[in-house]
């Protein structure tokens, strides 16, 4: 039995090998720099190490097992930001409280996904205001890290200035 039908998609196991290796270093980051953000918020990083491990090895079966395609799945790299940065450190909103409007928001995610309004929304956003979307949350992850690392800081006049390098 041919269960991901390798053949009648003109591969072969080895090369899938080589493929899910190939996905997975260059995912392996995720662990720990979403560990690393989401640790400011006071979560345990232990924890969050095995959760993310977690989510990407059911996520990623999930669309193996389920969905039959070779797509690997993670936490998403903006939204953690957004977590952390904007909600609970942002409006000093505690983690566990945060945590809990992301799993009630998930659960109304799913009924809307099983009832197709999910897919109505996507093609109903204008194209040039998805990618926009994409852009800004790109924006938001590269001020960031550069506020992370000192390259820019808070100032009070022109809301952000270069860092002190002395």
């Amino acid at each position: 039995m041919d269960f991901f039908k390798l053949k009648e998609n003109n591969t072969s196991f080895k090369t899938e090998v080589i493929a899910g290796l190939t996905t997975f270093l260059a995912m392996v980051y995720i662990i720990p720099v979403n560990s690393s953000i989401v640790g400011n918020t006071g979560m345990p990083i232990e924890a969050l190490i095995t959760a993310t491990a977690l989510i990407t090895i059911v996520a990623s079966a999930f669309n193996a097992f389920f969905a039959n395609t070779p797509v690997a799945m993670s936490v998403g790299m903006g939204l953690n930001a957004y977590f952390t940065f904007a909600v609970c450190l942002g409006q000093n909103i505690a983690w566990q409280s945060a945590l809990g409007a992301v799993f009630i928001s998930s659960i109304i995610f799913l009924i809307l996904s099983f009832t197709h309004f999910r897919l109505w929304v996507i093609r109903n956003i204008p194209k040039d205001l998805r990618l926009a979307i994409c852009a800004g949350i790109g924006c938001f992850i590269a001020f960031l890290g550069l506020s992370q690392m000192g390259v820019i800081m808070h100032n009070k006049d022109t809301l952000v200035s270069i860092g002190n390098f002395k």
